[in-house]
């Protein structure tokens, strides 16, 4: 009687190896798909007279840091004209202090933003005072956290430095709300600051 081949520990080891980078590859498809409808994953080409200098993705709180061309006031003057470069359907006042503004993307994200602290051409900080996701646990996570625009002078350039205190890895959406601010900030503001026009939501 012939004796039963037994399979080589090696090739088990191989083909499980292959069996968990498909269920990887899987899974990745399925959470990209997931958010594709609400961040736009394909980044435009590089914005004239902007520089990306730092992505912190290290520190608590998630934040960008921007040095671009233009003056602190042109700086200044596109990030309360956030209907350029966020939402264009945003209602409300985003310009002075104590404004306020509602943002909506489809049934998908709701939110409501105070401005708190205003100082021109230096800074800008909004309050989260609503929110509400559909696609993430944390439905109103975002509530009580701040977006800060911290705008300064550096060597004949602006440097802008975005901050979302709040956002931090432990919360559910970090990964989607950190794309989307790395999109709208890193991409559509600063194009709006060099050329006059954002890619905003319509």
């Amino acid at each position: 009687m012939a004796t039963r081949r037994q399979p080589d520990p090696a090739s088990r080891t191989v083909a499980a190896g292959f069996r968990w980078e498909r269920a990887l590859a899987r899974l990745k498809q399925l959470v990209e798909a997931q958010f594709k409808p609400f961040i736009p994953f394909l980044t435009p080409p590089d914005t004239p007279g902007t520089t990306t200098e730092t992505t912190n993705m290290n520190a608590a709180d998630f934040s960008l840091t921007l040095v671009l061309d233009q003056t602190p006031a042109e700086v200044f003057r596109a990030v309360n004209n956030p209907r350029g470069w966020w939402s264009a359907g945003i209602e409300g006042g985003t310009e002075k202090l104590n404004d306020e503004f509602n943002y909506r993307y489809k049934d998908l994200h709701t939110c409501t933003m105070k401005l708190t602290e205003v100082v021109a051409d230096r800074k800008v900080v909004w309050l989260v005072t609503k929110n509400f996701f559909s696609f993430a646990s944390g439905k109103d996570e975002w509530v009580d956290t701040k977006v800060r625009f911290d705008i300064s002078p550096q060597n004949g350039k602006t440097q802008l430095r975005f901050t979302h205190e709040g956002l931090v890895p432990e919360v559910s959406c970090y990964d989607a709300c950190s794309k989307g601010w790395t999109q709208f900030v890193r991409d559509s503001l600063t194009s709006l600051v060099a050329t006059g026009k954002g890619q905003p939501l319509q």
